[in-house]
């Protein structure tokens, strides 16, 4: 039998937040979110086309036309083939002169940190009110990362906090006592092989001692609501409203439904399998 990776947890706080950088960029240039290079026009909005230099092992190798959990080709971005304008394009070996959605020439730039600087998003995480967060370590490789924080009062880099508070309030859900489970990540090599439990299950375990009324979250990500529903005592989670500024939609658990046995078995299930 194949023994699974034991992976151990480091908290992340002021003294590892720097570890944090390198595999957060690792996980988000993976499947299925393949945010690895960019068009330049997109710093001056003329453009949107995400670009990658390798295949999906999920999608381009080997499950061309299989259903796959967590699919790039629908569920988040459509990787498409050259001519399209939406999507991310898998740049021939040869290489483009052009643009597919610009039509100029190909300049391309580092997803992280040149177009987005993640960088500041985990600076700014670490500061917030209530963080709780976490990296995967296998043997000497950092192979995931997980965080959330207490909803703040300000705006951040990528929420517009005082507006979800007011969309809170009308959903019947106290701001002052709802957690945000905003990040969570585990590098391709690693996703599926008893890193998720160990990372996801002790940030939640954190959050419900913390005292958390609700969870929230902002993903259409099959993967983070299937571990919430086995969480909250397999309650899917309250469709609360769409976001203000994104296309995507906000959900809700109570930790009243919070199971923590539950949650505890599944992390010592996944310990085990790797012993």
């Amino acid at each position: 039998m194949i023994k699974e990776p034991n992976s151990v947890l480091i908290s992340i706080s002021e003294e590892t937040r720097k570890r944090v950088p390198p595999v957060y960029k690792a996980v988000f240039s993976g499947h299925p979110w393949h945010e690895d290079k960019i068009c330049k026009n997109s710093l001056a909005g003329r453009c949107n086309v995400q670009y990658t230099l390798m295949p999906c092992d999920r999608y381009d190798v080997h499950r061309q036309t299989a259903e796959v959990s967590n699919d790039c080709r629908g569920s988040y971005k459509q990787r498409i083939v050259l001519g399209s304008k939406e999507g991310i394009v898998l740049l021939p070996r040869e290489g483009l002169e052009t643009c597919v959605g610009c039509g100029e020439k190909l300049e391309l730039i580092e997803f992280y940190p040149e177009f987005c600087n993640h960088n500041a998003i985990i600076e700014e995480a670490v500061q917030e009110p209530g963080f709780i967060g976490y990296l995967a370590q296998v043997e000497d490789r950092l192979v995931g990362f997980t965080w959330g924080y207490r909803v703040p009062e300000k705006r951040t880099q990528s929420v517009a906090f005082p507006t979800i508070r007011e969309l809170l309030v009308q959903a019947e859900v106290d701001p002052e006592r709802t957690f945000y489970a905003a990040e969570t990540g585990i590098i391709d090599d690693f996703q599926g092989k008893g890193v998720l439990w160990p990372l996801v299950g002790q940030r939640l375990l954190d959050a419900n001692s913390s005292g958390n009324t609700f969870l929230i979250t902002r993903t259409i990500n099959p993967s983070v609501h299937g571990y919430l529903t086995v969480a909250f005592s397999g309650k899917e989670g309250k469709a609360l409203f769409k976001d203000p500024e994104r296309s995507s939609s906000w959900f809700a658990w109570s930790f009243g439904d919070f199971d923590e046995n539950a949650v505890r078995k599944k992390i010592e299930s996944s310990k085990a399998k790797s012993n």
